[in-house]
């Protein structure tokens, strides 16, 4: 009966610890697991439960309680085809995430009490982790304990990446955790601010020391340990006593494992390590395993709440070790072909047994006595084996040989390095730098020699030549390895002495084992002459400092072409002109410092932001290459052999320059930095303005609503010319948005509008850059005879006389008023126009009036001043018919004259 309870003890023992370390068996070829996303509660040391959340096995209605955060590690094989349901008994939704594994990020979730299945297949061996999914506000979550290890199988037993490298004799894995209690006891976790997230306590399979499970081994044992960082902040695991070799991080293995004494792992990355456990140690030997930043404590706020624990557990030493010959023979003496492997494998210092097999593997090592075996040969405690190797092996290869004593030991691998190559390497990526090449820079040479595919062997040299030169040596970086980079230097000089025009280099290398592999080849272009410039213009020419090119650029433009036959056009970028002034150019931008004036103190300035500059220009006299106004690409673009350019000119600079003919001397750079020849233009400049000597008009008085009148205008310039000019009558001398302009010096002008009067007439001129001239001045007057009327009551008398004085006569109204000179004359008779009577009426000037004015038309007159008597003639026997016979309308015609123009009026008069 006791047997029986130490025996049932025992696999519950065993049965716990496999729980703890969460290892699972493998699991068929086609994988499928059910796992339950639910919550549950975990007492740690010094605190009463927390909630917690994980996964357990199964569908929700089967499977264990969760009692510790995370899920089992699922174990699976190399090749799976995998299928995980996860079954949601959590009160929001989730997903799954396998971060390293080729499966698509499931971003949707599953609902409460749903689930959804996530198929991958298991490619590679390894470790990998999986945890709670990329959903909107569910950082929580794995911070809550949805997270668990996955491990894949290799093919290869007994090995962690099918390499003997990743040999191992016990596993543990370590899925690495912590806990805010902040966060679990939350009534709302996803209302959670994880930026206030606080680690208390820190766990290996979901517990925290003392608690956490030791792992077995015995001495000598080579202890794979495989770390899960399901954590949210960064864990370096030390094995106190021991040294770790990493073979392994996020399932990918190194080529060269590592030795080391604590490896920092990330957040959400695993890592392969190989401890092996010292030979001498003794059983109940214990070898702490713990979290190196040393904070070995449970929510530790005093010196008494959970006190030491946290991060940490032990390898522990136990068994009685084995008795006999336990080690396998030695080998030594391998030696290889292409088609042969020979070598000595001894059991005398290891046990004395008889050596009864030997075997060996290509590359990579597999599980003891899956190899090639040797031929057959006679057991011995010493014995030298041969094998064959078919077909034979060509490039790099490792071959491993070992052998088996009679006591079914199998010893260590010797193995070396066959290289069977007779191909040289393949040199790519050539570069040439800089081309085109103007002969004043080195050129830099460097390609890639990679005998990788056609050997194995190291890079051992590697040589240059141009067209057909003599080769020359190139450097090799870094020394001896199968891929490497190469490099040289041919000087300026020697770029200088090739011709002009396009050249080949080549370059090819040479493995350790002296074989040359083929040249690959790439043009140089030598380039020493620089860009052809035409079409040189400037506009708007001539200019006086106010002209723009256009309303949103006040410059001048100037614009050229230029054709380079071997190379493209530009780019000379920022340095030279900077240099030549000795400024720079500011930092993290592309400035370009531009001269505007040759020689003046104050005429450089930063053009911000300016591409590679293509060419340049200067005005009057030519300055240092790479100082002139840049001129840029007119597509924005200088990327080919012909390219068309162009540069604004501020107007304050043209302002600045003298009156006449100035030269603008533009040349460009082609891409080799070769600087050409210079095209010129003239920019005239004329800041002269016009002169009016005289403005006079064909008639300066005319008679109201005569048609026009001719303007003439005698006006000089000194500068490139006259260009018309603009007119406008009365105002001021400030010209009018409405003002006329006109061609030449003379125009027609329409006077039938204008009133009666004076007016003034104003004029200016303008030469071909729109040099305005002062105003100048004519006077027109307009002669207009007004219509006049009067009312005379009759009487009865037989004659009656009324005046009209000269301020009350016919000129009262008339136009211009007041002018000196003005006359007035009789120029019809009056005649009754309305009445019945028989009365008459007669004009005359009496000398109290003035002076008789000429002609006198039927006795009747007027004065030349305008005034005038009427005398009115009645009819009749009685006083009342003479006085009714003189009742009526009567009209005359009289003329205005001034300056020998004349204007007609009618002058009505009632008689009552």
């Amino acid at each position: 009966m006791n047997i029986m309870k130490q025996h049932t003890f025992k696999i519950l023992a065993l049965m716990l610890i496999a729980a703890l370390l969460q290892v699972r068996p493998a699991l068929a070829q086609s994988a499928a697991i059910d796992l339950c996303a639910t919550s549950g509660t975990i007492a740690l040391p010094g605190t009463a439960a927390l909630t917690i959340w994980g996964y357990t096995l199964g569908d929700c209605t089967t499977g264990l309680p969760l009692t510790a955060p995370g899920g089992p590690t699922i174990v699976v094989n190399e090749g799976d085809t995998v299928a995980i349901t996860v079954h949601n008994n959590l009160p929001e939704a989730t997903s799954l995430l396998l971060p390293s594994l080729a499966m698509i990020p499931d971003t949707t979730g599953i609902g409460a009490v749903a689930s959804a299945t996530y198929n991958f297949t298991a490619d590679a061996p390894g470790l990998y982790l999986y945890e709670a999914g990329l959903l909107a506000n569910a950082q929580h979550q794995v911070a809550m304990g949805l997270y668990g290890a996955l491990v894949v199988r290799s093919a290869t037993a007994g090995t962690a990446y099918g390499t003997s490298s990743t040999a191992f004799d016990d596993e543990a894995v370590l899925v690495l955790g912590e806990i805010d209690p902040a966060l679990n006891n939350s009534a709302a976790p996803a209302s959670f601010d994880m930026r206030n997230y606080a680690p208390k306590y820190f766990l290996i399979n979901g517990k925290a020391y003392p608690d956490t499970a030791p792992i077995a081994t015995q001495a000598g044992n080579n202890v794979l340990l495989r770390y899960v960082n399901a954590g949210l902040v960064p864990y370096s695991m030390s094995l106190l006593g021991m040294r770790q070799t990493a073979v392994a991080m996020d399932g990918s293995p190194f080529t060269y494992g590592r030795t080391v004494v604590a490896e920092t792992i990330a957040p959400g990355q695993t890592a392969d390590m190989i401890a092996t456990v010292p030979a001498a140690a003794t059983d109940g030997s214990k070898f702490a395993l713990f979290d190196g930043n040393l904070l070995l404590h449970n929510n530790k706020t005093n010196n008494v709440t959970g006190g030491f624990g946290g991060m940490l557990t032990f390898l522990t030493v136990g068994g009685t070790p084995p008795t006999g010959d336990t080690t396998g023979p030695v080998t030594s003496n391998l030696s290889v072909s292409p088609t042969a492997v020979s070598g000595t494998v001894s059991d005398a210092a290891t046990g004395g047994s008889n050596v009864n097999a030997a075997e060996f593997f290509i590359d990579t090592t597999g599980a003891n006595g899956s190899g090639t075996a040797v031929a057959a040969f006679t057991p011995g405690v010493t014995v030298n084996v041969n094998g064959t190797i078919a077909p034979a092996l060509t490039g790099s290869h490792t071959i491993y040989l070992h052998g088996m004593d009679a006591a079914g030991n199998w010893g260590a691998f010797q193995s070396v390095l066959l290289t069977n190559d007779a191909t040289g390497p393949t040199t790519s990526a050539l570069v040439v730098s800089p081309t085109p090449n103007n002969g004043t820079a080195d050129l830099f040479v460097s390609a890639t020699a990679d005998d990788s595919a056609t050997g194995g062997s190291a890079i051992a040299a590697a040589e240059y030549w141009i067209d057909t030169g003599s080769p020359s040596a190139m450097s090799v970086s870094p020394a001896a390895v199968q891929i490497a980079s190469l490099s040289t230097t041919v000087p300026a000089a020697t770029i200088n002495g090739l011709t002009e025009g396009v050249h080949t280099v080549s370059v090819r290398s040479q493995d350790a084992l002296g074989n040359w592999g083929a040249a690959v080849s790439t043009s140089l272009t030598v380039d020493k002459n620089g860009p052809a410039t035409s079409n040189v213009n400037a506009a708007p020419n001539p200019n006086n400092g106010a002209m723009p090119i256009n309303s949103s650029t006040p410059a001048v433009r100037v614009t050229a072409t230029f054709v380079d036959a071997l190379s493209k056009i530009g780019p000379e970028c920022v340095g030279a002109a900077a240099a030549a002034t000795g400024d720079s150019p500011v930092e993290g931008t592309n400035h370009i410092f531009i001269p505007l004036v040759t020689g003046s103190s104050d005429a450089q300035v930063y053009a911000a932001a300016a591409p590679c500059m293509m060419g340049e220009l200067f005005i009057d006299t030519v300055g240092a290459n790479g100082s002139g106004i840049v001129i840029l690409p007119s597509d924005g673009s200088a990327n080919s052999q012909t390219e068309n350019g162009y540069a604004d000119i501020p107007l304050g600079t043209i302002a600045t320059l003298s009156d006449g003919n100035h030269t603008i001397y533009v040349h460009g750079q082609d891409a080799a930095g070769n600087w050409g020849p210079m095209g010129t233009t003239i920019l005239v400049i004329d800041k002269t303005v016009p002169t009016i000597t005289s403005v006079t008009l064909s008639a300066n008085t005319i008679a109201f609503g005569a048609a026009t009148v001719t303007l003439n205008v005698t006006a000089t310039d000194g500068g490139v010319g006259l260009n018309g000019g603009q007119y406008w009558i009365d105002g001021t001398a400030t010209p009018p948005a409405t003002a006329t302009a006109f061609a030449g010096t003379s125009v027609a002008i329409n006077t039938s509008g204008l009133a009666g009067g004076v007016h003034t007439l104003f004029v200016r001129m303008k030469d071909g850059v729109s040099n305005w001239s002062a105003v100048s001045s004519a006077t027109l007057t307009v002669v207009q005879a007004v219509n006049d009327a009067r009312s005379i009551t009759a009487n009865t008398s037989g004659t009656q006389t009324s005046n009209a004085n000269a301020t009350a006569g016919v000129l009262t109204n008339d136009q211009p008023v007041g002018v000196a000179g003005r006359t007035a004359g009789l120029a019809s008779a009056p005649i009754r126009t309305s009445g019945t009577g028989a009365g008459t009426i007669t004009l005359s000037c009496p000398t109290s009036l003035g002076t008789p004015a000429s002609p006198t038309i039927g006795g009747n007159t007027i004065c030349t001043n305008g005034a005038y008597r009427v005398t009115l003639h009645g009819v009749g026997g009685s006083g009342n018919q003479r006085r009714a016979s003189k009742r009526g309308t009567y009209q005359f015609t009289y003329t205005e004259t001034l300056n020998g123009v004349s204007s007609t009026a009618t002058v009505t008069i009632t008689v009552n």
